[in-house]
């Protein structure tokens, strides 16, 4: 006896099979000449039920297409109400019963997938971007309520911003990452924060390179304050902590009195040399540029500027995993672990004026405060960019660019 699998019931025939079922069934019994009924306040007021469970069965109606249908539709336990509600005011039984054929589908199908509408709604999401979107929104949302409650602490905007420049020694890029939090808020002072941190890329060093933090210190040491970039730092500075180890730097904000809850903005910024090849290797295929939230953050800025003489012709893809990249982005495990996310990646080019971002209101005059310390020209700098609501504390968002391949000449 064949065992209906998860697959099989819920291929895309089957979704548009039933989705049509159910849309024709509905339609048959709001259109039964008994009902009267021609929108979701008729259907709510007449047969007594839920204004937002009818909108939800209108929205499903107008749908053409199955999968976007068969989300908008109410819990199957729902539809059984509106279907004895349409009995009780007079519509045929033959419409009633066809009705009542459908939902045993739908079931069964819900059933396949663990026996929640809601996760169906997921599985169908995939396919319909809208409204994917407003199911990741809503499920990150309550994720950062959460995880703010937990951990006493929420952020309006995150930031990670790398500029990366070819090295002074030729087949290497160097990459100063900028790096840090605006609106920070603590609401539990009795926890201890640890506001985030940088690895370095390189695979093959144990300890941490030469991170010189160039706008204002030659060394890093265990005041935050050395890395911090003052002029856009929250006045007093409050008492950051920087704990290395090996080839990590974590930045920690150690518990505070019960009247420290002043919202605080923390810049940091530290300089890789010989972060990256220029090229592939036979152990380095993709630079990457990632952020691992670690506070739950209501926005995150993850920009990359990459000079106009590095990988002129290649564009990044965005990965997103649950398992850190670590030092090397080409692992196994960052092809096994993969999160599905609806986030883009905006290319702006060369296009100085698209650094400006409301989420960040001081970050053009930032950007260009780097430029101005780095003796930079602005204009030499193509942006890469992503911006995610919520982000997932705990999930790494990298930029991956695939490393061109060097063209040996044949004699």
């Amino acid at each position: 006896m064949k065992t209906t699998n998860q697959t099989d019931a819920t291929s895309h025939a089957d979704i548009a099979e039933l989705a049509h079922t159910l849309q024709s069934a509905i339609r048959q019994l709001l259109g039964d000449p008994a009902a009267g009924i021609s929108r979701p306040t008729d259907l709510s007021r007449s047969w007594n039920l839920e204004q937002t469970m009818c909108v939800r069965v209108f929205q499903a109606l107008r749908s053409n297409d199955p999968s976007a249908a068969l989300m908008r539709l109410p819990s199957p336990q729902s539809i059984r109400l509106l279907v004895d509600r349409a009995r009780e005011h007079g519509v045929a039984q033959e419409s009633v019963d066809e009705a009542r054929k459908a939902i045993g589908r739908l079931e069964q199908i819900i059933g396949a997938v663990g026996g929640r509408k809601s996760n169906l709604d997921t599985l169908l999401s995939s396919e319909v971007l809208e409204d994917r979107a407003k199911l990741e929104h809503g499920a990150k949302q309550n994720v950062f309520r959460g995880m703010s409650q937990l951990l006493g602490v929420q952020v309006d905007c995150a930031l990670v911003a790398y500029f990366v420049r070819p090295s002074e020694n030729a087949g290497w890029c160097d990459d100063l990452a900028v790096y840090g939090a605006r609106g920070l808020r603590r609401l539990r002072a009795e926890l201890p924060i640890l506001l985030g941190g940088r690895n370095s890329t390189r695979d093959d060093v144990d300890e941490m390179p030469d991170m010189i933090k160039s706008l204002h210190s030659p060394t890093i040491e265990s005041n935050g304050l050395a890395t911090a970039i003052k002029e856009f730092c929250s006045d007093p500075f409050p008492n950051v902590q920087i704990v290395r180890e090996g080839s990590t730097l974590l930045y920690t904000l150690p518990k505070a009195s019960r009247s420290a809850y002043d919202e605080l903005s923390l810049i940091f910024a530290s300089d890789e040399k010989e972060a990256s090849p220029l090229l592939s290797t036979e152990t380095m295929h993709n630079a990457q540029y990632a952020f691992a939230p670690r506070n739950p953050s209501k926005h995150m800025l993850l920009d990359v500027f990459v000079h106009k003489d590095v990988w002129l012709d290649v564009h990044p893809s965005l990965v997103m995993a649950r398992s850190g990249p670590g030092h090397n982005p080409n692992r196994a495990t960052m092809n096994m672990d993969l999160v599905d996310h609806a986030e883009t990646i905006q290319n702006h080019g060369f296009n100085a004026a698209a650094i400006h971002t409301e989420k960040f209101p001081r970050y053009a005059e930032l950007v260009r405060h780097v430029h101005q310390q780095m003796k930079w020209t602005l204009g030499d700098f193509r942006l890469y960019r992503c911006i995610v609501r919520y982000p997932v504390v705990g999930l790494w968002y990298s930029m991956q660019f695939r490393l061109p391949v060097a063209h040996h000449r044949h004699h």
